[in-house]
């Protein structure tokens, strides 16, 4: 197991937000409990009563919504410094998976909607969560727009490197705790495509791997033609087989 993803805080963009999020630290620390979680296990379920919310203090998580097409979807994937355990009608909108180790601070629903009504700054910061929550969305429905495996796999490695890259080098080192099977389910493809379209970009220089779990993004104009590629007709991304000794539940077979 890799180290757990720090990645950098999405509140602390501008100097409004930065004030926003020390507010928010202040005002939450009375209110939370430390909560630790193994990997694999639940820290919500969809459908089930919120009765609490997440802040992810390290580790990630997989978000997963039940649809009538799919069945179970990895809709997502949060970090540190992230905000789980949305609900809707008082019941959690998706389930939670730790995908890594993970430690969070447990927030009751009642206790932080008192604070919610006495602290204006506390409401503007858990805006931009839910905003944040949003663009996560949109990102989503942009990458499974594009038709080749390839090209959404091009496009989650950018969003990825962007959010919690580590820098290494002078570029950004990826720390990817998620399964081939969860990448696979995010990026509405098979494992198997995952597996090919990894051994793409490595055959073409534009990634580096180490130890199977580090991903290095080498020609960022190389993965920035493949991300704005136009719909085309696909090919070659559903059957076949993974390379041999790859565990579908494994780490990306990248090798």
């Amino acid at each position: 197991m890799g180290p757990v993803i720090d990645a950098p805080h999405p509140w602390r963009e501008d100097g409004a937000r930065a004030k926003a999020a020390e507010v928010v630290d202040a005002q939450l620390a009375g209110i939370a409990s430390i909560v630790r979680f193994r990997r694999g296990e639940f820290v919500c379920r969809e459908g089930e009563p919120a009765v609490a919310m997440f802040s992810l203090a390290s580790g990630a998580v997989s978000s997963w919504l039940h649809t009538p097409e799919q069945g179970q979807q990895v809709v997502g994937f949060q970090f540190a410094n992230d905000l789980v355990g949305f609900a809707r009608a008082g019941r959690y909108r998706t389930t939670v998976k730790a995908v890594t180790p993970l430690t969070a601070y447990r927030l009751p629903v009642e206790a932080l909607e008192r604070r919610l009504l006495r602290n204006p700054d506390l409401v503007f910061a858990i805006a931009c969560k839910l905003s944040d929550d949003l663009y996560a969305a949109q990102d989503h429905a942009v990458l499974i727009s594009r038709h080749r495996a390839v090209a959404r796999l091009a496009l989650f490695l950018q969003r990825l490197e962007a959010r919690a890259g580590d820098e290494r080098g002078g570029l950004r080192e990826m720390f990817l705790p998620m399964s081939r099977t969860e990448i696979a389910s995010y990026l509405n493809v098979s494992p198997e495509a995952v597996s090919r379209s990894f051994a793409e970009l490595l055959r073409q220089g534009s990634i580096r791997v180490r130890e199977r779990r580090y991903v290095m993004i080498m020609d960022h104009a190389a993965l920035d033609a493949l991300a704005v590629e136009p719909r085309a007709a696909l090919e070659g991304e559903v059957g076949g087989g993974p390379p041999p000794g790859c565990d579908p539940d494994d780490a990306p077979c990248v090798l």
